[in-house]
């Protein structure tokens, strides 16, 4: 499919729209990185304008004193710029990455919902979509700070005119002692910056879990039929927020030692030089201030120029990578639209000579099938692998578009109606179905506990399922988590458990419509039985499909449907089925032959 296109782009065009993304989630970021531009261009001309100023006050016959005055005097405004620069690197910026990075993925996470079904049947699109997430994370903020620098470096280079530096052996003992102190300050950053890396291991780990939760496909039908995304995005934006004060706390640490650091580089090495010079002029030992001044701003030019030269190839760099994330930020879906009709309540589904296949098969999984399931029908859907079953729920769903046929949602046409409202209406739990590391009670809620109706609800569907005193015999009860990933106080489920835990969410649902694919099917027949059994005889007013491949679990049905090659090509009850003898009174004794040998 992937119909969703974004515009060729030059490579300052790419970077500078991932730029004003960042502004915009990020505008204060706009103001703080021009006055960090500000505050670096005025040092640096300060650094040249220190000695040409020194050099010209003592040619010009001034005192002692008055000199010392003069350097001083801007060797202030140029600490100014310079703690400025610190506050900005080692306070703003860093607060804001992490504002950035917590925007941009809850952005993301929300936009999954908007992607298409069948964008995850195309190779091309899981790799890029993926590749977009994982990538999303830093690649703005690098790219922000990258055309910072480069502007940064353009305008010193412009501001700069030619001057000169002067060599002399006394400058590298200064220059060793403004070094020593400097590598002494930056270790303790280091450390720092190790320390914050081991006390936010934990929220780094839960927001990658987070992160693959949203862009692997076997979440995606549940993000689509769930409010867990609401959930889990949630815990993203806590874990988030826990990591964002941690550095904060580790990040005021840090300014002191960088300011020891740029004072020392600054005042030291380069404030000590130009004192140095400025009193070996005055006392006549060199000559020739102009040449000096010269050298000192061609190199500082030179650095400047490269610089930016350097952030050019960066920037080239950056563009490589940005296609994947403008494309999913500018994505377009087809079929997840949050408009249409709404649907007030399930009555009806009507299912005419549908016929479909996926992406670039030749082969129809469903062919001109047809039926209609009306409010209050227990119906079974049975057949062999491939039949077609789970394609035809997926269908229901609004999870794909059709190649011909039509289906009807209380005689509105599927095309015409809200995917998220018909959902609402909808208790699916897949085969392929996912436990979540948050508490029992959100796996079973598929979103936070918000009053003591939720907690009652929780209890009722594990009462209903069979594991509601062994929840209660928990410390944390139905607030114990259901991995240890994140928490070693966490409970682990066996398969089995873990499956009446995924059963027990559509009893927590006020549905309309239960499906029920098969997530029973790794439990012994007896206990498969027992829990369709108690779906059928708890949920008496609702509408249930159950897709199971063991027959002998759904014979108190209304009706049962056996699908062959993407058809229904047996229809009726358990007893009418067996007195047709037909495919499905064939499966069903083997069945129970084998089922009775293994006995």
């Amino acid at each position: 499919m992937m119909k969703s296109k974004t515009p060729k782009l030059n490579t300052f065009s790419k970077n500078f729209k991932v730029l004003r993304l960042v502004f915009r989630f990020c505008p204060q970021l706009l103001w703080l990185a021009v006055i960090y531009i500000i505050c670096s261009v005025v040092a640096s001309i300060l650094k040249v304008y220190l000695i040409s100023e020194a050099i010209s006050y003592v040619l010009s016959g001034g005192s002692f004193i008055g000199l010392i005055t003069k350097v001083l005097y801007i060797l202030i405004a140029e600490v100014i710029c310079l703690f400025g620069n610190v506050l900005y690197e080692d306070f703003f910026e860093p607060r804001y990455r992490n504002i950035y990075v917590k925007k941009i993925q809850t952005h993301l996470f929300k936009k999954v919902k908007e992607i298409d079904m069948l964008e995850y049947d195309n190779p091309v699109f899981y790799n890029k979509f993926s590749r977009a997430l994982r990538d999303s994370q830093w690649r703005g903020f690098r790219v922000y700070r990258t055309i910072i620098d480069f502007i940064k470096s353009v305008c010193i280079s412009l501001a700069l005119g030619t001057y000169v530096i002067i060599s002399d052996p006394v400058l590298i003992i200064v220059i060793l002692v403004s070094s020593i102190v400097g590598i002494l300050a930056i270790n303790e950053v280091h450390k720092l910056w190790y320390r914050l890396f081991k006390e936010t291991e934990l929220e780094h780990r839960f927001s990658w879990y987070i992160n693959r939760t949203f862009y692997n496909v076997r979440y995606a039908a549940e993000l689509k039929t769930t409010t867990v995304s609401d959930l889990l995005i949630d815990k993203y934006k806590y874990s988030v927020n826990s990591l964002e004060k941690k550095t904060f706390n580790i990040n005021k640490k840090m300014i002191p030692h960088q300011v020891v650091f740029n004072l020392f580089d600054r005042l030291l090495a380069q404030g000590g030089t130009y004192l140095y010079l400025g009193i070996r002029l005055f006392k006549g030992l060199i000559e020739v201030s102009e040449f000096s001044s010269s050298i000192n701003a061609t190199m500082s030019f030179y650095n400047n120029f490269m610089a930016a030269m350097t952030t050019i190839t960066t920037l080239k760099e950056h563009a490589r990578y940005i296609d994947d994330f403008l494309w999913v930020m500018d994505y377009k879906p087809k079929l997840e639209k949050n408009e249409g009709f709404e649907i007030d309540e399930f009555k009806q589904i009507k299912i005419e000579n549908i016929n479909f296949k996926y992406h670039e098969s030749k082969d129809y999984v469903i062919n001109n099938l047809s039926f209609e399931l009306n409010i209050g029908d227990k119906i079974a859907i049975v057949g062999h692998n491939g039949s077609g079953k789970t394609t035809l729920i997926k269908l229901i769903l609004k999870f794909y578009e059709l190649q011909s046929g039509n289906i009807y949602i209380n005689d509105i046409n599927y095309n015409d109606v809200n995917p998220f409202s018909l959902r609402r209406h909808m208790a699916v739990v897949f085969q392929d179905y996912q436990i979540y590391a948050v508490s029992i009670a959100e796996n079973i809620l598929m979103h936070k506990v918000r009053n003591k109706d939720d907690e009652e609800k929780v209890y009722d569907a594990l009462d209903k399922v069979g594991l509601l005193e062994k929840v209660k015999s928990l410390k944390q009860g139905i607030y114990t988590e259901m991995t240890r990933e994140f928490d070693t106080s966490g409970e682990a489920f066996s398969g089995g458990e873990r499956q009446r835990i995924v059963v027990a969410r559509v009893f927590a649902t006020n549905a309309d419509l239960y499906i029920l694919d098969e997530p029973t099917a790794s439990l012994d027949p007896l206990a498969e039985e027992k829990i369709n059994k108690l779906i059928l005889n708890t949920a008496v007013d609702k509408t249930i499909i159950i897709i199971a491949h063991r027959l002998s679990t759904v014979v108190d049905t209304d009706k049962i449907y056996l699908m062959k090659q993407g058809t229904f090509t047996e229809i009726g009850t358990h007893q009418e089925l067996l007195e047709l003898n037909g495919d499905y009174a064939l499966m069903f004794n083997t069945q129970k032959q084998l089922y009775e040998s293994n006995e």
